[in-house]
């Protein structure tokens, strides 16, 4: 945590530390709020309160040795990665069935990172890789790491798992997989990040199936918890995704109105490529709301350098795209036309065929 937690937060963490492992985390690193703590406590008792200093100070040399232990983990992670994926595709499951060295917590937190991360790119792998940290979920020792909290990480891949269909427009599929996930959910720490999580790829779902008032629920539901925690990145987050659902419902000034405060929100060291897409969705909202020619270019001329940064077709599509849309709207047809047609080519090497439909039709447009 970048903040001190509120008095709230300490309170509920003292009450039920399994549910609040961030707050704990942040306690043990930061005196000022040990103090506090101590304080919120003592208030609470009308008699002499009784000295918590003994027993704040075992939490905290047990929490130092789970983080000595979890940082070695997490070290091993990219190795163990590495070996897990060079195996044949059906000894995968077997071998984290079966081999305790796998059985990491190290190894499901990047299983699960790099799920999330091969969405834009391939949906199928980024299914894969959230399969296998489930059933590395099933097998990890509950005795060490606690029954809750593997509960919580297996709500997190069938998260993963629901997005990455949601992602190659399987809906029913996305629906089984969301509804496991709120199951394993109830059945963990019920730990507030962990349900925005779900929250926020489970509203990406109902836009798709244009259930909208649905997704801004979910949304708000998320930057709720985010402001509560004070966490502006993952506001910004949120916003970004809640600007989509506007777009999508036709509302181009409000989502670009949530936009611009949604973008300066977003941490670029932590998240390059949320803050691509708030730049994206902007210039694209922009476009279509037939703004400025001149502040339309300023923009793109500012985001460029960002949208270089991913050479990624998806990415490289997308810049294109917006290219297009400039050259067309002052007069330069023929640039317009290779800008489309080069953007249409990198959207379908990308897998996204319905962005690539929408810039077909721009494209038509331009030559008639």
């Amino acid at each position: 945590m970048k903040i001190h937690p509120s008095d709230f937060l300490l309170t509920e963490a003292a009450k039920e530390r399994s549910g609040h492992t961030r707050v704990v985390e942040h306690v043990d690193s930061c005196a000022w709020c040990r103090l506090r703590l101590k304080a919120i406590l003592s208030h609470q008792w009308e008699r002499k309160p009784p000295d918590y200093g003994p027993i704040l100070d075992r939490s905290f040399r047990s929490l130092r040795r789970w983080e000595v232990e979890y940082a070695s983990e997490r070290a091993e992670a990219p190795a163990l990665l590495s070996r897990l994926l060079n195996m044949p595709t059906g000894r995968r499951e077997m071998i984290l069935r079966n081999h305790r060295r796998f059985q990491t917590w190290g190894l499901l937190e990047i299983l699960l990172s790099e799920s999330r991360e091969r969405v834009f790119d391939d949906p199928s792998e980024s299914e894969e890789l959230a399969t296998l940290g489930l059933e590395l979920a099933r097998n990890l020792e509950s005795s060490r790491y606690g029954i809750e909290r593997i509960e919580d990480l297996k709500a997190r891949a069938l998260a993963l798992i629901g997005n990455s269909r949601r992602a190659r427009y399987d809906t029913s599929g996305a629906e089984q997989a969301f509804g496991e996930a709120r199951e394993h959910l109830a059945a963990g720490t019920r730990d507030c990040l962990e349900r925005a999580f779900l929250l926020e790829l489970e509203a990406s779902l109902r836009r798709l199936q244009r259930r909208f008032a649905d997704a801004l629920r979910l949304l708000k539901r998320a930057e709720a918890t985010f402001k509560e925690l004070e966490d502006s990145h993952a506001i910004g987050k949120s916003q970004i995704q809640i600007s989509l659902v506007h777009y999508h419902k036709g509302d181009l000034d409000l989502s670009i109105d949530v936009l611009h405060r949604a973008i300066p929100l977003i941490d670029r060291n932590l998240d390059r490529r949320s803050l691509f897409f708030g730049w994206h969705n902007l210039i694209n909202c922009m476009t279509m709301a037939d703004h400025s020619i001149l502040e339309v270019q300023a923009m793109l001329a500012k985001a460029r350098p960002l949208y270089q940064s991913f050479p990624q077709a998806w990415a490289q599509g997308r810049l294109k795209w917006m290219e297009g849309r400039v050259a067309r709207r002052t007069g330069r047809h023929q640039e317009a036309t290779a800008f489309f047609s080069s953007a249409r080519r990198d959207l379908m090497a990308a897998n996204l065929k319905h962005e690539a439909d929408l810039v077909a039709a721009e494209m038509r447009g331009v030559t008639r």
